[in-house]
């Protein structure tokens, strides 16, 4: 809608972006509900630039995208860390982390590090092997975990 010039369009989407990812702020762990919250406060002050007239590019756009997205993967890492502490399943976590990762990157026009999109990947793969009630053993999820976390700081020292 931005591209297309429909600047209430792309306000309004905007906006139902900054809802949805707030609404996670309720399922991540409790040192990562401010950072979601706070990646669904960047998307509503896009959505109000983009209303105005203030944001004049798309570049802006990607931009923004990207450091939400990294946001929310740091705050499903996060997440997954409290998980895994706790003795749990942290697979989900560590899905969701990847996946925002991944969309950081597509929206900065970087590439992740060769550890964490093979991680990317591998997560993808036993996702859907999960829903054959295979699960990954705990050295992946480990691996998993590291991977994930160095691709995040990684991409984030560019952001």
């Amino acid at each position: 809608s931005f591209v297309a010039k429909n600047m209430n369009a792309a306000s309004e989407q905007i906006h139902t972006a900054s809802v949805y990812v707030r609404k996670q702020s309720s399922k991540v762990s409790g040192e990562a509900k401010a950072g979601m919250k706070k990646a669904g406060d960047e998307l509503d002050q896009l959505g109000q630039g983009v209303q105005a007239g203030t944001v004049k590019s798309e570049a802006e756009l990607k931009q923004t995208f990207a450091k939400v997205n990294h946001q929310m993967a740091t705050c499903w890492h996060q997440t997954a860390a409290a998980s895994k502490e706790a003795g749990k399943n942290a697979n989900a976590e560590l899905k969701k982390a990847g996946a925002s990762l991944s969309a950081s990157a597509k929206w900065s026009g970087r590439k992740l590090n060769e550890g964490a999109q093979s991680t990317v990947d591998a997560i993808k793969q036993a996702g859907k092997a999960t829903s054959d009630h295979v699960k990954a053993g705990g050295e992946a999820v480990d691996k998993w975990f590291k991977n994930l976390g160095e691709g995040i700081k990684d991409l984030g020292d560019g952001l």
